[in-house]
Parts: C-alpha cells; sequence; structure tokens
C-alpha cells in the first residue's frame, strides 16, 4: 500500500471545505417547507422502494433507529407517508407516500434541478463532460470501483469514435509518461505518431482496440501494417488504476488473433527494458527480444528493446 503523503491528505482537507460550501449552496428543502435534507432523503428512499421496511432505511442510510422512529411518526402526523400490514407478519408493516407525500418530492426534485442548473451557469458547455468524469472518478475512487468490481462494466470495442485519440494521447503523453519517467517532449511525440497514424488508417489492414469504463478508455493497443506480412504493435498500454484485472492479456490476444486472421507473418513491438510487466506478457505470449540498444530517450537513458513474434498464423 502506497503511503499516505501530506500533500495528498492537504488536498483531500482543501476539497472537503470547497464541496462543503457547494453542498450547502444547494439547499435541499423547498421554501416554506420545514424539511431538513436527512428527512428529503429519507421521503425519497421510501419513494424509490416498492415494499419499504424500516429496517431497509436503517441499513441503506445508516441512520439511528430512534430518530428514524421520531421522524416516521412526524411524516404520519403531517400525512406524508402511511403504513401497511406485511402479508404473513403482523409486526412489520411496509411504509409507503402518500400522495401528498409524492408531490412534496416532486416539488422538492424540481426545486433542486433549478437550483443545480443556477449553479452550473458560469460553467462553459465544454467543460461538461470533463466535470461529469471528475465527479464520477472520485466516486468511483471512494467506492473501489476502479477495481475488480469494475470488470464487468468494462466495455471492449475497436471502433475509433470522436474524442478517442485526444484520450489516447491524454493516457500516453500524461500518464504513461508519468509513470516512465520521461520528460515533457514525450507528449509532442505522441501527437505526431497518432496524427500520423490517422491520416494512414486503414482498418482493413490495422486496428486499434479500446477498453472503457464508463465510456473512458483505460487500456488501448493497435496493430499498424509495416508490410503485407509484418505488422508492429503499438500503444500497448493499461491505465494504472486499471491493472490485474486482465485487461492486457485479453488486448493482446484480440491483436494477435487480427494478425493471425491477415495472415501477417512477423510482428514487432519496442519497449524499454523498464516496462517489465509488459515484457514478461510479451514472452508469454511467444515473443523474443532481437535487438537491443542504449539511448537517450525523451529525457532519460534507457535500452530500447525490440521484441518479434514470427509466423504465429501457422
Amino acid at each position: 500500500m502506497n503511503p499516505l503523503t501530506p500533500d495528498l491528505i492537504e488536498t483531500v482537507k482543501q476539497f472537503n471545505g470547497f464541496f462543503t460550501g457547494l453542498s450547502n449552496s444547494l439547499q435541499h428543502s423547498i421554501p416554506d417547507q420545514r424539511l431538513s435534507a436527512t428527512e428529503l432523503e429519507v421521503l425519497q428512499a421510501i419513494h424509490q422502494q416498492e415494499n419499504c421496511r424500516s429496517s431497509t432505511l436503517i441499513q441503506q442510510l445508516g441512520i439511528d433507529p430512534g430518530y428514524l422512529s421520531r421522524m416516521l411518526k412526524s411524516f404520519e402526523n403531517d400525512q406524508l407517508v402511511s403504513r401497511r400490514k406485511v402479508p404473513n407478519d403482523a409486526r412489520t408493516q411496509y411504509i409507503q407516500l402518500t400522495g401528498k407525500g409524492k408531490k412534496l418530492i416532486g416539488l422538492a426534485a424540481e426545486y433542486l434541478n433549478t437550483q443545480v442548473s443556477n449553479l452550473l451557469k458560469p460553467v462553459p458547455e465544454a467543460q461538461h463532460d470533463h466535470l461529469i468524469r471528475a465527479m464520477k472518478t472520485i466516486q468511483d475512487v471512494f467506492s473501489a470501483g476502479a477495481g475488480a468490481d469494475a470488470h464487468q462494466d468494462i466495455v471492449f470495442r475497436h471502433t475509433l469514435e470522436p474524442g478517442d485519440l485526444g484520450y489516447l494521447i491524454y493516457l500516453h503523453g500524461s500518464i504513461e509518461a508519468t509513470e516512465l519517467g520521461y520528460n515533457h517532449t514525450y507528449e509532442p511525440y505522441v501527437i505526431k505518431e497518432f496524427s500520423e497514424f490517422l491520416q494512414t488508417y486503414n482498418p482493413v489492414k490495422d486496428r486499434i482496440w479500446m477498453a472503457t469504463y464508463k465510456g473512458e478508455i483505460v487500456a488501448a493497443a493497435a496493430i499498424l501494417a509495416q508490410s503485407r506480412h509484418l505488422a508492429q504493435l503499438r500503444w500497448f498500454f493499461v491505465h494504472p488504476d486499471y491493472r490485474g484485472l486482465g485487461l492486457g492479456k485479453r488486448m493482446l490476444q484480440d491483436a494477435l488473433d487480427f494478425c493471425k486472421d491477415k495472415l501477417y507473418q512477423k510482428i514487432n513491438i519496442f519497449v524499454t527494458n523498464e516496462q517489465t510487466t509488459m515484457i514478461e506478457m510479451l514472452e508469454k505470449a511467444g515473443f523474443r527480444k532481437s535487438g537491443e540498444k542504449y539511448l537517450q530517450l525523451f529525457g532519460k537513458y534507457v535500452y530500447e528493446q525490440r521484441y518479434d513474434k514470427d509466423h504465429y498464423w501457422s
């Protein structure tokens, strides 16, 4: 487990203060209604469940049983909720909203939507998608969404969509560069490579694979034709937060299957000696080191290595 740095702790504290102020600016209650945010949350939870019980609310919302009991009694007095017996269980009752309660929830939703809309008015439209991704990322990190539980939500595709190349450039030019210790010259190199790829891309002989989680690319690999019988494996990368899920193995196998289908006789890839996990994966798939040279690359000295796989399809 990585140690918690003072910078991380301070950043979380600052964000918490900012978010608290943001939350306070969104008054969940309705004008002229004396309901707290917690009370509205309970009413909303009741509304969302067909057969709601007190025990379910306690578990779902983490609310004190005594506090909930007093709250429900107040709701009944205000004719916001009613109770009905559970068949074959005289000790338990279902809680449901009355017509008045449903109307109140509807008004609260409309009021909150208006407040959020007003809050977002100064945010440029071009920043909306970025804001959504950032908020989802924070939720995923704190709910352990970006891990084993996320595996079932990962989608694989090999069709390019608007914005894909921009995000792939970010993955390599920023995240991979930071991980490998490259300097600022790496990102322009990545931009140039992807720009040339876009101009020459031919889906008949080339292919790029992407793994996405909630719409964001978290892994990628590509096969680019070098000649009729030679192909190169490029841009093979898995986001650090999504490693250990088998994404790399899946994408490598898809790439090899594509090469077999296209009858490429040789596949090569260039890596550095520091990419040990990738090298191990390549060797297990039948790649062998065919060359190595020591050079200065993006602000550091490394051994650039070439790995080849011959006659995969035969």
